[in-house]
């Protein structure tokens, strides 16, 4: 869940970290490729929504906000298991639609270790975020 990327993002923006001026508002979109995984985080994230002060959170699906942009977009994966079964991932347009609605930012959330192993578009994101540490970050994360 992409909770404690939320918590994060609303307290860089509130304490001036991260080259945004505190008392922006910035627009994040959570974004999943299935409907109940939207459910899913609109159930976790919406007790969370009142605590974020500098961030208007919107949860939808990658067909549903086709089109559109946000200022910050997470990108929730999803999909994680032993025989490499990507499911919606399969489909590059929707992938490209995954990965292109941040205007300043992405994250994605996810298993990394089967991401790496996916198509080829998948793994090419993968190598650039790791060529580019100046600029991007891997954070190894538990639940």
């Amino acid at each position: 869940m992409p909770i404690h990327v939320l918590r994060k993002i609303d307290y860089c923006i509130q304490h001036d970290i991260d080259d945004y001026q505190n008392g922006t508002i910035i627009n994040v979109a959570v974004l999943t490729g299935y409907s109940a995984q939207l459910r899913e985080l609109k159930r976790a994230i919406a007790p969370q929504e009142e605590n974020c002060k500098s961030i208007k959170i919107e949860c939808n699906t990658i067909d549903a906000f086709q089109g559109r942009e946000a200022d910050i977009a997470i990108y929730s994966v999803t999909r994680s298991n032993r025989e490499g079964k990507i499911g919606f991932l399969r489909d590059l347009r929707r992938l490209n639609v995954a990965l292109s609605r941040g205007r300043e930012r992405l994250v994605i959330v996810g298993d990394y270790h089967f991401c790496r192993r996916l198509n080829e578009k998948v793994s090419e994101v993968l190598q650039y975020i790791e060529r580019h540490s100046e600029d991007c970050i891997i954070t190894p994360y538990r639940i």
